[in-house]
């Protein structure tokens, strides 16, 4: 049996089938985030922002999942800095809301750009300060140190036609 988000703060006269589906989505993008390794809250959050039919502000977040305002805060910073969600302001009470990004190439080209990029440029660096700092002791280690120097040169050209390739795919997809 899956958790159910808390729904104390559904608007009044809120179907049943409205929260079945909120309860489906939470949970399908919750079981997603974390295969990409990230935190199940962030899925939770976006689930719930794909299932409302209307905006829902950082206070309507926290309520409908029962999550910390620490969880609810970062997991929208980070679908926000994926561009995975998309800021509206509130007429009514001057509250900023958030609603789902639901292009799907628009996800996968923000997802591109802030996660996978990022791992990228990191990568990159650290795989250049590892050879710098082991090189040369691998280097003395025979036919063995040598293979493992073959295999970071792999490594290091793998990074280099990843974010070679990256940016095309993220502009194609938009």
């Amino acid at each position: 049996m899956t958790a159910v988000p808390h729904h104390a703060s559904l608007p009044v006269g809120t179907s049943e089938a409205q929260k079945a589906f909120q309860v489906e989505c939470t949970e399908r993008f919750a079981g997603l985030a974390q295969l990409f390794g990230l935190p199940r809250s962030v899925g939770q959050i976006y689930g719930i922002l794909f299932a409302s039919p209307r905006p829902l502000s950082f206070t309507d977040v926290v309520q409908h999942l029962g999550i910390s305002k620490g969880s609810a805060s970062q997991g929208l910073r980070a679908l926000w800095d994926v561009r995975a969600i998309l800021l509206t302001a509130s007429i009514d009470d001057r509250r900023d809301r958030y609603v789902p990004e639901t292009e799907l190439r628009k996800l996968i080209a923000g997802f591109l750009r802030g996660s996978i990029m990022s791992h990228l440029q990191e990568g990159t660096v650290r795989l250049e300060e590892f050879k710098v700092c082991h090189a040369a002791a691998l280097a003395s280690e025979g036919a063995e140190g040598r293979l493992l120097l073959d295999r970071l040169g792999k490594l290091q050209t793998w990074q280099r036609k990843g974010k070679a390739v990256l940016p095309l795919i993220s502009k194609l997809l938009g």
